[in-house]
């Protein structure tokens, strides 16, 4: 059994929840406004459309970093940036007194901004208050899990593969974590070998492209998703209990 925290779990789980991952992907910009409904005086959301967003961020990085909207909104608005990395980039921009164009360079240099923020000796504590100063709504979306080990050991048990040979595949694509999750069940619903899967993502398309190209069937993906989001309940449930009889035991002591 496993016994470490399970707060990686129920993040990941958040991470899976909410429909098929890959191909009905909610943009991460979205910061909706509200409405009276028509009906019972509930609230709807209205989404914004793209160029909304876009111009939306571009003014409050723009306020953030003190300069021109214009700078920002060309970047925002190139597909291979896209406003999620802007955002993060005024951030780091910001705490290492660069600009932003050259903090965002610096993360394709590196591959990845946990990359960029080992190499300034930046934690997470530091950038994600900065974040919600920017976009409140972005920041609970760019959480980052906390304890990779869990997962890495519920990723085990879900591919069939050792926890080391997972550490080494993130190591040698140079993935996140999450994105690790998202390659595991691209690789269970194509019946891929996972490493083929790490090799058809790159930094110039995105999971849903990578399901594209595998031709993955949606009852497939649904079901492989459905089966890794069982185990992680199931380990959460583990968790539950052990927790319960160790408590137990520190009362009859």
């Amino acid at each position: 059994m496993l016994k470490k925290k399970f707060l990686a779990v129920t993040l990941s789980m958040g991470l899976l929840a909410g429909g098929v991952f890959v191909f009905n992907q909610k943009a991460f910009a979205d910061e909706p406004t509200s409405k009276m409904g028509e009906q019972k005086g509930h609230e709807k959301k209205e989404k914004m459309s793209k160029e909304q967003r876009i111009e939306q961020i571009s003014s409050k990085v723009s306020t953030y970093l003190g300069v021109p909207q214009a700078e920002v909104q060309k970047l925002a608005q190139d597909s291979k940036i896209g406003v999620k990395n802007v955002v993060f980039g005024a951030v780091i921009a910001k705490k290492t007194n660069q600009p932003l164009a050259q903090a965002i360079a610096e993360k394709e240099k590196l591959g990845h901004w946990k990359q960029v923020m080992t190499a300034h000796k930046l934690e997470w504590k530091d950038i994600y208050p900065e974040m919600k100063k920017i976009a409140p709504h972005f920041g609970k979306k760019l959480k980052l899990i906390k304890n990779p080990t869990m997962m890495y050991e519920v990723l085990s048990t879900y591919t069939g593969e050792s926890t080391s040979t997972l550490k080494g595949l993130n190591e040698k694509y140079n993935i996140h974590p999450k994105g690790l999750m998202k390659a595991s069940v691209l690789s269970k619903a194509s019946g891929k070998k996972l490493e083929d899967v790490l090799k058809l993502k790159t930094k110039d398309n995105k999971w849903e492209d990578v399901a594209t190209k595998l031709n993955v069937d949606k009852q497939k993906l649904s079901e492989a998703r459905k089966e890794l989001f069982a185990k992680l309940r199931a380990e959460k449930k583990e968790q539950k209990q052990e927790q319960k009889q160790e408590q137990k035991q520190g009362l009859n002591q």
